[in-house]
């Protein structure tokens, strides 16, 4: 062993905030994955809509809400690696060299309270994107659901027979 010995690598086990370092990997997994099928979804909801429904006026918005989807993903994965390191800082013998002075406790707290602020803020926006996948979701499904076949394709158009419509 090295001149850090055992000594170092205890004080280096009890500084660090597993509870957190588990969180922050199962949110970037998180953050991945619907990054990954919210840009798919998109893709193939427009396509359902330009394909099948011929709508192709109006959907300008469709493409910068997926970019503002994957910003938000990207910013949450942002948001908690900030957050794991403020955990860290704030854990065991860190906090005790770290936040030595009254200034640096009051810091650390108002550092703590922005981040307990953000963070709230986040939720809400992630509300927001749950509640368009939700209708989304809903759209495509029943879009799937009431198209049963394609009877007749031409060079011109395309027949499509609703069930729930005669």
């Amino acid at each position: 062993m090295g001149a850090g010995g055992k000594g170092a690598c205890a004080g280096c086990i009890t500084r660090t905030p597993y509870a957190t370092l588990v969180a922050v990997i199962m949110c970037w997994a998180g953050v991945g994955v619907f990054c990954g099928t919210m840009y798919r979804g998109v893709n193939l909801t427009l396509r359902l809509l330009q394909d099948v429904f011929k709508l192709d006026k109006g959907l300008q918005w469709v493409e910068p809400t997926q970019l503002a989807f994957v910003i938000l993903g990207a910013s949450m994965a942002a948001l908690a690696l900030m957050i794991l390191v403020t955990a860290i800082l704030a854990t065991g013998a860190t906090r005790v060299e770290v936040y030595k002075s009254s200034v640096g406790r009051v810091g650390g707290r108002i550092a703590s309270a922005c981040f307990i602020f953000i963070t709230y803020i986040l939720l809400l926006a992630w509300l927001v994107v749950l509640l368009c996948c939700i209708v989304i979701t809903t759209f495509y499904t029943l879009s799937w659901g009431e198209m049963i076949a394609v009877l007749c394709r031409t060079d011109h158009y395309i027949i499509v027979r609703c069930l729930q419509y005669g």
